[in-house]
């Protein structure tokens, strides 16, 4: 079985972007929800 060394690199870059996205999303969703906490405590 030959494996395709070319196609194994640009999958794990797709999959390292994908989970860089991943994680920014995360943290954006956090900081969204800290301040929705923040405006809710408010009133």
């Amino acid at each position: 079985m030959v494996i395709n060394t070319e196609f194994l690199k640009s999958s794990e870059e797709k999959l390292r972007n994908y989970l860089y996205v991943q994680d920014n999303v995360f943290e954006m969703c956090k900081k969204v929800a800290l301040e929705s906490n923040n405006e809710s405590l408010l009133f």
